[in-house]
């Protein structure tokens, strides 16, 4: 989050890196995990652990020729890991065409927001959202308007979200 003389916000930034604290452990195994997945699956995929503040941010994982089958396997795989382990709730997993992410929890398009609306407070009259993720379907459910490329995952997930939270509202 960028403040209107363009630097990153300060609060923001502390909250970011006390999560990244939190979750620095819980990363650092999960990248371990994605290693040895692609290793003893002979996937022939590709982790990385990418870092912000000197503190774990996310894993990624890739197969250097894109074969969609090793991607499947390894977030199978990853899934079931996080499910059995000890860090249940704590990361999260985006599944994308070409690669997999795993995020603390916690760090999402709309936990930004909301802190952005936080700060704001009453002056907001309209927000835009915009992204090309289907997993920025909640995100895009927060805004006003959002826009999205094409047809694709992104619309039918934001749909899906907004019909979730319009029947939450109704109960």
């Amino acid at each position: 989050i960028l403040t209107p003389a363009g630097e990153e916000d300060s609060a923001w930034r502390r909250l970011t890196q006390e999560i990244l604290r939190e979750r620095a452990s819980a990363l650092r195994l999960a990248y371990q995990a994605a290693q040895h997945i692609g290793w003893l699956g002979q996937l022939g995929t590709e982790a990385e652990l990418q870092e912000r503040y000197g503190l774990p941010l996310m894993v990624t994982l890739r197969h250097p020729h894109g074969v969609t089958h090793a991607l499947e396997t390894a977030a199978r795989e990853w899934r079931r890991w996080l499910e059995e382990g000890p860090f249940r709730g704590e990361l999260r997993l985006l599944e994308a065409k070409d690669v997999l992410t795993l995020l603390p929890r916690e760090v999402n398009p709309e936990s930004a927001v909301n802190y952005v609306l936080g700060q704001l407070e009453d002056g907001v009259e309209l927000t835009l959202g915009v992204s090309a993720q289907a997993a920025d379907a909640p995100f895009l459910a927060l805004c006003d308007y959002a826009v999205t490329p094409g047809e694709g995952p992104v619309l039918r997930a934001a749909l899906t979200c907004l019909d979730h939270s319009e029947e939450d509202a109704d109960a």
